[in-house]
């Protein structure tokens, strides 16, 4: 439930916007996900801190692990 709600507000917060892609200027709210900058498996304890949270595009997403 805490999941769901602070996913919410992400997702407000970044309005409804793949953030890697506005940063490269595109405008970008197809297939969002909401991302854990730090891995879970790296830090449970920031699994609902906002800071490390963004929202990304599932092409952003799968780059981001690619790496």
């Amino acid at each position: 439930m805490q999941w769901r709600k602070l996913r919410k507000q992400v997702l407000l917060r970044d309005n409804y916007l793949c953030q890697h892609c506005l940063n490269k200027g595109i405008v970008n709210d197809k297939d969002l996900i909401v991302h854990h900058k730090v891995e879970l498996k790296e830090d449970w304890g920031k699994r609902l801190d906002m800071d490390n949270l963004e929202v990304v595009c599932f092409s952003c997403h799968n780059k981001i692990h690619k790496n």
